[in-house]
């Protein structure tokens, strides 16, 4: 996980060509070194490196239930969100963190600029559902107008019909 902190690929591709790890190692708080590079915001290439690992979990959450997937989406990472639905995180896209969230919310929540582009991806997987509510009963409408995100909300209002 600290080669993946260091954001250097030739080191991260050092360490797993030498090292005898195990690339689903968890840390404290049930993160792989793939949310990790995931979360970092600027996991792109790191995260492509990673995904190269033939026994990698993709389909991996941490102690509080959030995805590989919710993390991209709350980072605000268009070409995250969308080699992780590729290589089939969409199959379960109604997957709900501790507090009930899924990626469509925290796509919703991510403060700037407005997610519209990545709620968008999210709206063409068969089978989303953008009428979920959280453990406080908020939709991810609800959560993208209180965050004035004027087109995100707009393509959840046409979405919920």
């Amino acid at each position: 996980m600290l080669a993946v902190g260091s954001g250097d690929l030739e080191i991260l591709r050092t360490v797993l060509r030498l090292a005898q790890f195990d690339i689903n190692a968890r840390d404290e708080r049930g993160r792989t070194a793939l949310a990790h590079a995931v979360m970092s915001g600027k996991g792109g290439d790191i995260m492509e490196v990673i995904l190269e690992v033939e026994a990698v979990d993709v389909h991996c959450f941490d102690e509080q239930g959030v995805t590989l997937l919710m993390h991209a989406c709350s980072q605000g990472e268009l070409r995250m969100v969308d080699r992780l639905l590729e290589v089939g995180l969409g199959a379960n896209i109604n997957a709900m963190d501790m507090k009930g969230r899924t990626a469509l919310f925290h796509a919703a929540e991510k403060s700037w600029p407005d997610p519209a582009d990545i709620v968008s991806a999210l709206l063409k997987i068969e089978g989303i559902n953008c009428l979920l509510q959280d453990v406080t009963g908020r939709t991810p409408l609800m959560v993208a107008t209180e965050k004035w995100h004027r087109k995100t909300a707009e393509l959840l209002r046409q979405a919920a019909g």
